[in-house]
This record gives structure tokens, C-alpha cells and sequence, in this order.
């Protein structure tokens, strides 16, 4: 056995409002796409954030965090404010991971 690489993958802790859990939940429901949808069920990471109360505080990786900005396509396609304004956050957190570490942290051996 020879070890290959190692990799590390940022994360972002981050904490919502039971508001912003509330629609986030309500949306992935009606989601056309199925990962936006699964992420809401039981034993997902949506799911485990709406059960983090009473703070809302959950460590997201940046494939969630895009999941999570899919999910608000439908608030933003109402023109509903609060998908605007939880999607600007979720761009501004994605932007600040993207800018605070390497696009691949790997140790070649």
C-alpha cells in the first residue's frame, strides 16, 4: 500500500435564521431539481440544519453551499426579497472560501 495524496476541503460555518431555515426547506420541497429536493429529506444536510435550533449553525461545505444557492432559484424567480438578499449571502460566503484557500490543498507524498 503507498499512500498517494491528501486532500483537505474548506468548509464554512454558518448561521441562519429559523426564517431563512423555514424557506430554505419550503423551497427544496417544491424544487424541480432532485439534489435540491434530497438535500430537505431525513438524514440530509438541509434536513440537519432545520433541526439545529435554536441557533441554526451548521458547517457547509461549498458543494452544499451551491446546493443550497440552487434552492433559491425559486424564491429568486418570485421576486420574493429574502431569496435575493439569502442568495447574495451565500455568493458573498462562496466568494470569501474561494478567496481565503487554494483551489486544491494536496500533500504529494
Amino acid at each position: 500500500m503507498n499512500l498517494k495524496e491528501i486532500s483537505f476541503e474548506p468548509k464554512a460555518e454558518v448561521e441562519f435564521s429559523a426564517s431563512d431555515v423555514n424557506l430554505l426547506m419550503e423551497w427544496s420541497k417544491a424544487h424541480y431539481d432532485g439534489v435540491c429536493r434530497q438535500a430537505g429529506k431525513q438524514g440530509n444536510f438541509l434536513y440537519g440544519l432545520s433541526n439545529s435550533a435554536p441557533d441554526y449553525r451548521h458547517t457547509l461545505t461549498w458543494r452544499q453551499l451551491d446546493t443550497l444557492l440552487k434552492i433559491c432559484e425559486l424564491g429568486t424567480m418570485a421576486q420574493n426579497p429574502l431569496s435575493i438578499t439569502m442568495s447574495m449571502e451565500l455568493l458573498k460566503i462562496m466568494k470569501q472560501m474561494n478567496d481565503s484557500s487554494p483551489d486544491v490543498l494536496t500533500f504529494n507524498p
